[in-house]
């Protein structure tokens, strides 16, 4: 009796307690903000919960709490497969996930070749692509799924009248005058353009002039993608896209997204989904600054299916046949950071002859080519190709006598020509011969049924190539502190002995990689026991 009435009693003190105890409120979280979280644990995989929850609370102004974070890791592949345009709230998937992609990739490019698509034409190409992805016969291509699917891919449809402008002169003149009073209400640092261009990243000098004698061609190629502001004070990251995920010689601890935007499939070009990823990580950094810009864009099927969700970036697409005259990468920039790009690649052929090494260059140094070549391509030169391309409202201001034009295409070219002369087995080679291997590179390809079956099939994470061992030299062994340390201080040697090519501020730099590199070595040395001091 006596223990009946103490638990009665201890219901009635825990009651009130109970009865205060506010419910949870839950939060909405849509599927492309779960999608960015898996995509920062990506590329930053030592951030803890907090970093995360104030990543998203920048970004997008949702309170979450760890538990949530930690539910959304635990499904990271599901999130990661998941569109960037996608913003419902539901877990729910498609049931036929892969034959939704091909069909958005297939009415991308019919929508950038301007041709009229209704509902009876996508759920006809819908079936026949069913067909080849071996979707089942129960499936029902029905009214009710096509009105869902294009809910999920924000597909409108709209009435077209008129017809495009004449080619040629007067569709220049008039895509100019139109361009000029549409950016008028933007100031020249908020105004960007991107394009991208195929680069033969370890093709040799005298592949220019054909297959040599008993060597195949290299014509191993990669898409670079590269975005800047009309006064060229904002160069974003450069996109690179190769043809797998991890090639050998990243070794374990090489993080390409430190040097570039790394992205992959199994063509090395552009596609409409690796665009839509990073036009939503291009608006999100713009809402964090509080910034409002347009992005100037070639009309190709890869930029075409774009998102209407996007908050503080406006797109513009330049008119078909007009590209060549107003947009500003193709009227100098691309051809400056070739030429850059091709003559940091000689200097290292050259080292590699004085070396006695084989002239080559891997994956993971041509990342690091294409960042220094698009940091060389100077301020001056991105404004001289906006002014000359003249769609501005108001131009840039030249540049004057104290800030001349550097690394010119012209400079760029008379040093390859030295470079040359230095180098074995290039009689009869030109800078210019180089420089236009990659003019017809495509960098996103006009698919067939097959091809976008295909490319769907790759879209998954299991399906993409995790390495790469073809022409892929083996990682070399990882370096002891002790051995940097030594290098180090052989390198602080060289620079005093010749204070005319190494000023204070380097041998500073060199000092302090030494004393970094002794503290690391400190950390980790380990005291030595009795039985490993007599082994040695």
């Amino acid at each position: 009796m006596r223990s009946l009435v103490r638990v009665h009693l201890q219901c009635e003190r825990v009651s009130p307690k109970m009865q205060s105890t506010k419910k949870r409120t839950r939060t909405a979280i849509p599927a492309n903000v779960k999608r960015e979280i898996c995509l920062f644990h990506e590329q930053n995989p030592k951030a803890s919960r907090d970093c995360v929850i104030r990543h998203v609370f920048k970004g997008h102004r949702l309170a979450l709490g760890r538990s949530t974070i930690s539910d959304i890791l635990k499904e990271k592949e599901k999130w990661l497969f998941r569109l960037p345009t996608d913003t419902s709230t539901k877990a729910r998937t498609p049931q036929q996930q892969r034959l939704e992609d091909a069909l958005f990739l297939w009415f991308s490019e019919a929508r950038a070749r301007a041709m009229p698509v209704s509902d009876e034409i996508l759920i006809t190409k819908a079936k026949s692509v069913g067909e080849r992805l071996g979707v089942p016969e129960t499936f029902s291509y029905s009214v009710g799924w096509l009105q869902r699917f294009k809910q999920r891919r924000k597909i409108r449809f709209y009435k077209r009248h008129g017809r495009a402008a004449s080619e040629g002169g007067a569709a220049v003149t008039d895509a100019r005058r139109v361009l000029k009073a549409f950016l008028r209400g933007y100031d020249l640092n908020d105004i960007y353009s991107m394009d991208e261009s195929g680069l033969f990243f370890r093709m040799e000098p005298n592949a220019a002039l054909g297959p040599v004698s008993g060597k195949k061609r290299n014509t191993q190629r990669l898409t670079v993608a590269l975005c800047v502001n009309a006064l060229g004070t904002d160069k974003r990251k450069p996109l690179v896209v190769w043809e797998c995920k991890r090639p050998h010689c990243f070794e374990r601890d090489f993080d390409p997204n430190r040097v570039c935007c790394w992205r992959w499939n199994e063509n090395a070009r552009m596609t409409a989904l690796l665009f839509e990823e990073w036009l939503q990580e291009f608006d999100r950094s713009m809402r964090v600054r509080n910034r409002h810009v347009v992005l100037l864009l070639h009309s190709t099927p890869s930029h075409k299916n774009t998102a209407e969700q996007l908050t503080n970036v406006s797109l513009r697409f330049l008119p078909p046949d007009t590209t060549s005259a107003i947009q500003p990468l193709d009227a100098g920039i691309i051809r400056n950071f070739r030429a850059l790009y091709r003559r940091q690649q000689l200097q290292h052929y050259v080292r590699c002859v004085d070396a006695g090494k084989p002239q080559d260059v891997n994956i993971k140094e041509a990342l690091y080519l294409v960042r220094d070549s698009w940091q060389q391509v100077s301020a001056a030169t991105i404004s001289n190709c906006w002014r000359h391309c003249d769609i501005l409202p108001t131009h840039p201001e030249p540049a004057g006598p104290g800030s001349e034009e550097a690394n010119t295409t012209a400079e760029v070219i008379r040093s390859i020509s030295e470079i040359l002369t230095r180098l074995p087995g290039t009689a009869g080679v030109t800078p210019d011969s180089i420089l236009r291997a990659e003019e017809d590179a495509p960098i996103s390809e006009t698919l067939a049924d097959d091809g976008f079956v295909e490319l769907a099939r790759h879209c998954a994470p299991d399906s993409a190539r995790e390495t790469l061992d073809e022409d892929d030299r083996a990682p070399p062994r990882p370096a002891t502190a002790r051995e940097v340390r030594r290098g180090l201080e052989s390198a602080l040697a060289y620079a005093e002995q010749n204070p005319d090519l190494f000023g204070i501020g380097e041998i500073d730099c060199i000092r302090g990689l030494i004393k970094k590199t002794a503290a690391v070595g400190h950390q980790n040395a380990r005291q030595t026991t009795l039985c490993e001091y007599f082994r040695q």
